[in-house]
């Protein structure tokens, strides 16, 4: 009687492995064809910013290439217009000179105010 169980326990225990493997394996086919949808999906947005970032490179190689342009014609028209001059130094401007013999670097700066504004500390105020 003892192997007579074993053996239907057996029997049962292989029908339930197969119905539950079977109806695990259609949802596994469902979650199959959604891993190929996001799969397909994944590579079609790769394809667009690899298109992206080769468009943006095309882009800045013509402005770049437009830039170099611009700068050469920049420097061969004033080369035109200076002539042999195209060399000469620009004029530098300094700080305004000081007639009182002061050291402009030890001057203060020209936005410097003098006095205490009151704009961090409020003002003393006696209580009456």
């Amino acid at each position: 009687m003892d192997w007579a169980l074993v053996v239907a326990a057996f029997v049962v225990g292989s029908v339930g492995g197969y119905v539950a493997r079977s109806l695990l394996s259609k949802s596994n086919n469902d979650s199959t064809g959604q891993l190929d949808q996001a799969k397909f999906a994944l590579e079609q947005q790769k394809q667009e910013v690899s298109d992206h970032f080769a468009q943006t490179h095309e882009i800045l190689e013509q402005i770049t290439d437009q830039v170099n342009r611009l700068n050469t014609y920049w420097n061969e028209s004033s080369k035109n217009m200076l002539g042999e001059t195209a060399e000469k130094q620009l004029v530098t401007f300094t700080p305004a000179t000081v007639n009182d013999g002061q050291d402009p670097t030890e001057l203060p700066p020209k936005d410097y105010v003098h006095g205490s504004q009151q704009i961090i500390a409020p003002p003393n105020t006696k209580a009456s």
